[in-house]
């Protein structure tokens, strides 16, 4: 299963029953997060093509791809994201995440 790949000053994240990745996140941040895909590559498979659908968060600035990861960096409210990539070998692949917010 893809993840998300955190520095030390991010909060952790859990997966859901329904397979959603969940992520809390501060309303006022603007953070960037990355999807390893590394994890669910065949050998030799790289990531073409990166696609990223938001509901409730905003990008904030340009979504950018390694050949293993797919990146976006995201602001506003609490929401839900998806990150849709091609592989090289012709394969979609989907990961889900929902942002709630951070507890005081």
């Amino acid at each position: 299963m893809p993840h998300l790949v955190f520095d030390d000053l991010r909060p952790h994240s859990w997966v859901g029953d329904q397979g959603v990745e969940t992520v809390a996140k501060d309303t006022d941040s603007v953070d960037m997060y990355t999807v390893d895909w590394s994890g669910d590559l065949h050998e030799g498979e790289t990531v073409s093509t990166s696609t990223w659908t938001y509901a409730g968060v905003r990008s904030s600035a340009a979504a950018t791809i390694t050949t293993t990861s797919a990146t976006t960096t995201l602001s506003g409210t609490c929401g839900d994201a998806k990150n849709t990539v091609t592989t090289s070998a012709g394969r979609t692949l989907v990961h889900h995440l929902r942002f709630v917010p951070v507890l005081d």
